[in-house]
């Protein structure tokens, strides 16, 4: 539920998408013609998004 709500785009959610599944960095920007370090920032900022509406939410990040 956290995640749809972000609002990010198809694109960027795609990028995200494929780093979780282990890409890296340079394969995603060859696949996405833009630069390994411009798909780090997108998947930064994605995970930054998701991790502060996720304690929004009451969950905890850190919790084990």
């Amino acid at each position: 539920k956290a995640f749809s709500e972000l609002k990010i785009p198809k694109r960027n959610y795609e990028i995200f998408f494929q780093r979780l599944q282990g890409d890296t960095l340079e394969k995603i920007g060859f696949d996405f013609g833009i630069t390994r370090e411009r798909v780090g920032m997108i998947c930064k900022d994605i995970f930054e998004k998701l991790k502060h509406k996720l304690q929004e939410n009451g969950v905890d990040y850190f919790e084990n």
